[in-house]
């Protein structure tokens, strides 16, 4: 019996929710993956016992057809993926077609006698939500936090099979594919990061920032309207509940607000200094320093004394 089916869709991520699943007692763990991505040595080294490879259009109503039929072939316990727009949307679909429990955006995961027992946030992040999901399967996707590592002693090369899918009769067409603009940049695993907000005034000034971020070694993100809205910047640089996840070293939130969307995206920072020159901006009460000032004129000064402590350590 298949125990686990872990959708893979973003392989750098083939570690944690393998080891995820075995720190959950699971095994015999099948991982779901479009053909073009699978790797069979990470598989092999995490404890894949089964990929099965697929080729689909890589649109949520097709792709869920096929796993509801994988599902339903090998009725796993849970079936996992990461909490991406894309896999919550295929677990959405597949989860009312199979009448099953499914939660999103979780923070936590373990297994309670019959039952999944997950943590996620609620009413825009402002709270967590303990559920106990029954019924088999379950479908979960995860957030980085909810990763359980534990170790794999074992290294089995896995069984491969492939099924695929035709669009005859089909009632989506695909007409043209755009793909959206990306930094390349992953922020959920950088060690610093410059967040930047409505309080700057146009795209330009936003340099300010990337420049202050190139001195200190960060990359930039973004609250939702700068990317969202303002389309100054790529979508992939947005950090909050709907956006990326971040636990950085530092985290320095320059013009943010500070709603309670975008602090859900930066609450596992180790250290937050905020610059806002609204004192009464939700930001400083969840910053760990902050500067109540207008960024036009703290970022140039502050830029200014990192040179020159940076100078002086060159001499």
């Amino acid at each position: 019996m298949i125990t686990a089916i872990i959708f893979m869709d973003d392989w750098s991520f083939v570690h944690e929710l393998l080891s995820t699943c075995r720190a959950l007692g699971l095994d015999n763990l099948l991982i779901f993956s479009p053909e073009e991505l699978v790797d069979v040595e990470k598989a092999s080294t995490y404890g894949a016992s089964e990929i099965i490879s697929y080729r689909s259009p890589p649109i949520p109503p097709c792709v869920s057809r096929l796993l509801i039929q994988v599902v339903s072939e090998r009725r796993p316990r849970l079936v996992v993926g990461l909490a991406r727009k894309n896999v919550r949307e295929i677990f959405g679909r597949a989860a009312q077609r199979l009448a099953a429990s499914c939660a999103n955006n979780c923070t936590d995961i373990e297994i309670v006698g019959d039952a999944v027992r997950i943590r996620r946030p609620v009413l825009g992040g402002g709270y967590v939500a303990v559920q106990e999901l029954a019924g088999s399967p379950v479908f979960v996707t995860l957030r980085p936090d909810a990763f359980k590592l534990s170790p794999n002693n074992s290294a089995k090369k896995p069984v491969i099979t492939s099924i695929d899918m035709t669009l005859k009769g089909w009632e989506i067409r695909i007409i043209d594919r755009r793909l959206s603009e990306k930094s390349r940049v992953d922020l959920s695993v950088a060690e610093r990061v410059v967040g930047v907000g409505r309080g700057f005034r146009k795209k330009e000034d936003l340099e300010l920032a990337e420049e202050l971020a190139e001195l200190i070694c960060a990359e930039v993100g973004c609250s939702r309207p700068i990317s969202s809205d303002l389309k100054w910047l790529p979508e992939d640089r947005h950090i909050g509940l709907s956006g990326k996840w971040i636990r950085p070293k530092l985290y320095i939130a320059i013009g943010i607000s500070g709603q309670i969307q975008h602090v859900v995206g930066v609450k596992n920072a180790k250290t937050i200094l905020a610059i806002n020159n609204d004192p009464n901006s939700p930001i400083h009460r969840e910053a760990d320093y902050s500067v109540i000032a207008d960024l036009y004129e703290f970022l140039p000064i502050l830029i200014r004394r990192l040179r020159e402590e940076m100078g002086k350590e060159r001499r």
